[in-house]
């Protein structure tokens, strides 16, 4: 009673035989044992608090970080979709963003040999209908003047028939 309520642990003190030969017993105040379990307690809480805030601080800024990769992949694929095929991402990390900036540069070297190779597909075909322009300009031409000289030798020939019946009908 003077010392208040007690916490007794008892441990058996065993010999080689692995028989208990003694005890070992050692006596705690309660109140003693209450306070430091209040101040695991406390302690516990505490860093559970800190670990809590530096997980969301570390959250926060590998959020920002991904969001800032998106970003310019997003606004880069935003040019790309406005024509510039000259653009390209770097991003040498081996993550997901990275595989998506290699997959994406990949994509845009095809793009821009697709578009050169339509682009000289139209010059050719572009020459090709200039050169078929000049000649019907030629055919027309040429049909033109067959068609005049045609238009003379009618009229030579009704010229000749003319004459002809003329005379033939001075005779009779």
């Amino acid at each position: 009673p003077e010392y208040g309520e007690m916490l007794s642990a008892v441990v058996p003190i065993k010999d080689s035989n692995n028989e208990v030969v003694g005890i070992l017993a050692c006596d705690f105040l309660a109140s003693t044992v209450a306070q430091k379990i209040i101040y695991v307690k406390t302690v516990i809480i505490l860093l559970s608090l800190v670990m809590l805030t530096l997980s969301c601080v570390l959250t926060y800024f590998a959020v920002r970080l991904l969001f800032k990769r998106l970003n310019f992949i997003i606004e880069t694929t935003n040019k790309v979709a406005e024509g510039d095929l000259t653009i390209s991402i770097e991003d040498k990390n081996r993550d997901e963003f990275g595989q998506l900036a290699n997959n994406f540069n990949q994509m845009i070297s095809k793009l821009h040999i697709l578009v050169s190779e339509i682009k000289q597909m139209t010059v050719i075909i572009d020459e090709n209908a200039t050169n078929l322009s000049a000649s019907s300009e030629e055919v027309c031409a040429s049909a033109n003047t067959a068609g005049m000289s045609i238009e003379k030798i009618a009229e030579g020939i009704s010229d000749i028939v003319n004459n002809s019946w003329h005379i033939y009908h001075k005779d009779i």
